[in-house]
């Protein structure tokens, strides 16, 4: 048995760990937020970036103005929309830096083992814990190939696993591996 989806939870960026909203082995949703690293600098970045971007905008539209009775040269407006184009990118990548520094969960499922804790400094990459579905749950199994012609996608199956052995679990053949 193995989960549709299933993937180790890493930070893309390095930081120090300064909150953890999640316990091993708890039922997330897409989205949810799980941990959250330092991140006041970025947040600076960010305020900083987004007061550039509005002054740009004052300068473009006042010169934007100005151009109509002549007072500026349409080059200063030209220049005035590029650097504001130029602020808006900034902002956009201060954000995209802020945003990284939250964790969530990249799709519904159960966490396994957390495996950082507060204060601790983990590196881009450094798993925090993994996320697997488990509803639905795929099964994996071979058949000898004399039996491949009594199978087909789509068709009705049933399942016992040792673990609930008195338990019959139903689903259906989603594919047939090529090989």
């Amino acid at each position: 048995a193995v989960a549709v989806q299933g993937v180790n939870i890493t930070p893309q960026v390095s930081g120090i760990v300064s909150q953890i909203s999640f316990t091993s082995g708890q039922i997330v949703k897409q989205g949810d937020l799980l941990l959250t690293l330092e991140n006041s600098e970025q947040v600076g970045d960010l305020t900083s970036a987004k007061a550039a971007t509005a002054l740009a905008e004052i300068n473009y539209k006042r010169d934007l103005k100005l151009l109509a009775s002549e007072s500026v040269s349409q080059s200063t407006v030209d220049t005035d929309l590029a650097t504001l184009e130029e602020k808006k990118g900034a902002q956009v990548q201060a954000q995209a830096q802020l945003d990284y520094r939250y964790i969530r969960a990249p799709f519904s499922g159960r966490l396994g083992i957390r495996l950082a804790n507060l204060g601790q400094f983990l590196n881009a990459g450094d798993m925090i814990t993994n996320i697997q579905t488990i509803d639905p749950i795929y099964v994996d199994y071979n058949l000898p190939e004399q039996d491949i012609s009594q199978i087909a996608v789509g068709q009705s199956v049933e399942v016992t696993v040792t673990a609930f052995s008195k338990h019959v679990f139903e689903g259906k053949i989603q594919a047939i591996d090529a090989k």
